[in-house]
């Protein structure tokens, strides 16, 4: 019922910017900061127009794509700037394609087509019918909006990117570990405030939530067709049993492992609150904030609907097909989560 883009946007752009700087690049990560700007507007003026929200426009595109500066130039990085569009960003040693989407997409001429062309009264609904039935014919076309949203289908997201929204998931797991690694090793200039490390050590960890959560989408996910009769997709099509298992691994290898969260200890030290801000107790509390983060995870994976639809998933696929089980799910976490106790292995304060 309310557009949130620019709220969420900024803390997309604070990432990007402190990984940009982290890498070096301070010109740039201004640059990229205006261009965010301009995406933002062009979406609340799509509103403006009538236009809902498109969270399918980020999947057009491959990864190898969206590493194609050229390509982007002239597609974007979706089809529409009606989606949350997360930064583009390359990891290391990869090509660098556009950070943001910078221009219309092929969702959003259609959309306005369909809203805005003069037709004759007579041809008015053929006409209409010809337009939409284009969301379903065309991949890079498809539609789904904020009733589907950040729910069962893994691929309705806001700020997931490219075909594959898992192999996103990790590529962004990975580039806030990215982020925690520089700022640890960073010198900073002398007279910086400390508050710099702990912006660092925020965007990483917001990074790698917002990360687990699409993986945990996988989990009992279930894809939504707008298709009508005469197509050969279901309305509702349970996510492979493979891609479950998938996602489950990257879950347990990201979040779940001894050494997932390993900081330095003259780098925690140095994580300071704003004083201006904080009365009491300043210590900034590491565990605390790195355990709220792996609950967020594990919530998702433990909400009664999740289960539901891996218990309901069979009912909709053929009897051949293999199917992932609440069974898989749950010894999983628990093997990962107490993997200390069968070794009866130290379990250090951060695993705690």
């Amino acid at each position: 019922h309310a557009c949130e883009y620019l709220a969420h946007a900024g803390a997309e752009q604070q990432f990007a910017r402190e990984l940009l700087e982290a890498r070096g690049d301070t010109e740039l990560a201004q640059k990229v900061a205006q261009a965010y700007i301009k995406d933002v507007v062009m979406h609340e003026v799509g509103h403006t127009l009538g236009l809902r929200h498109n969270f399918k426009g980020s999947l057009a595109h491959t990864p190898e794509q969206l590493q194609d500066a050229e390509f982007t130039k002239e597609h974007g990085i979706g089809t529409s700037v009606m989606d949350y569009h997360p930064f583009n960003l390359a990891s290391p040693g990869e090509k660098q394609g556009e950070y943001v989407q910078s221009s219309l997409g092929k969702y959003d001429y259609l959309a306005i087509k369909y809203a805005y062309e003069p037709l004759p009264a007579d041809r008015e609904k053929d006409a209409l019918q010809d337009i939409a039935v284009q969301t379903t014919l065309h991949p890079e076309l498809a539609y789904e909006s904020d009733e589907a949203a950040d729910a069962m289908d893994p691929e309705v997201n806001r700020f997931d990117l490219g075909s594959d929204p898992l192999a996103f998931a990790n590529k962004q797991a990975d580039l806030g570990h990215e982020l925690w690694e520089r700022a640890q090793n960073r010198v900073l200039p002398e007279g910086t405030p400390y508050q710099e490390l702990t912006g660092a050590f925020r965007s990483g960890l917001q990074k790698l939530s917002s990360a687990g959560t699409l993986m945990a989408r996988y989990i009992g996910g279930v894809s939504i067709h707008r298709d009508r009769a005469g197509t050969e997709k279901a309305t509702y099509q349970p996510v492979p049993a493979e891609k479950q298992r998938k996602a489950l691994q990257s879950i347990l290898t990201t979040y779940f492992q001894p050494d997932s969260f390993q900081f330095k200890p003259e780098f925690v030290a140095r994580l300071a609150k704003d004083r201006f801000e904080t009365w009491g107790d300043q210590n900034f509390h590491l565990g605390q904030s790195v355990v709220r983060m792996q609950a967020g995870v594990l919530n998702s994976l433990l909400k009664d609907d999740v289960a539901q639809r891996i218990i309901d998933s069979p009912e909709k696929m053929a009897a051949s097909e293999p199917t992932f089980s609440l069974g898989e799910l749950y010894d999983g976490l628990q093997a990962a989560i107490w993997s200390e106790l069968p070794a009866k292995a130290e379990i250090p304060q951060m695993r705690r």
